[in-house]
């Protein structure tokens, strides 16, 4: 895992935000943050499981706007416009279309926006990688080692909240990160199969 030299002007910053890794769930034997250190006890290198001091990028939120069209009646065409000379359905800029011979057949440009939480993924290479993780669920959310559920075990992991690829309703959490100021200020772990 990755760390910092000096640390110079480093603070800790929380998050809420969604993260891209296996999704483990705890069992009546294995509690979630031992499946994910088993992850990484097999394979250093793995992007499945992120944990205290992993490089990784954060992409920020965004909202993604479609288009479509939906039918409507032909006295709610005549509200757009008097003219008959509609454009095509196939005119991305149309915000109406008629399509056809007549009787025409009209169509309403509908805007759809869906709106993507910020998340975080494991990167081996420092120069992807925007952020040091800093804290693990078990600290971030007890303020320490939970002994008084007397499990003395601790694992420096952030279990992911999605798999494979972002979507609209990926769940997010509390993560607490280090913003990367310098590049020249971190050690790489290759023994975890990072990379400058």
């Amino acid at each position: 895992m990755a760390g910092f030299k000096t640390g110079y002007l480093q603070r800790e910053l929380v998050y809420d935000l969604a993260v891209k890794g296996t999704v483990n769930v705890a069992d009546a034997v294995t509690s979630a943050e031992a499946k994910a250190m088993l992850i990484r006890k097999t394979n250093a290198a793995s992007l499945a499981a992120i944990l205290v001091g992993d490089l990784v990028k954060l992409t920020p939120e965004s909202t993604v706007i479609s288009y479509s069209y939906e039918e409507m009646t032909y006295d709610d065409a005549l509200t757009y416009t008097e003219s008959e000379t509609l454009p095509t359905a196939s005119a991305a800029s149309a915000d109406y279309a008629k399509v056809g011979t007549d009787p025409y057949t009209y169509y309403e440009k509908v805007t759809t926006e869906t709106d993507y939480p910020a998340y975080i993924e494991r990167v081996l290479s420092l120069s992807n990688a925007t952020h040091l993780v800093a804290q693990s669920d078990m600290t971030l959310d007890y303020g320490h080692v939970p002994i008084e559920k007397r499990d003395y075990r601790y694992f420096p992991v952030v279990n992911g909240t999605f798999a494979s690829s972002i979507a609209s309703t990926s769940p997010v959490k509390r993560v607490a990160l280090f913003s990367i100021l310098d590049k020249g200020d971190i050690t790489i772990d290759a023994a975890q199969g990072e990379t400058a």
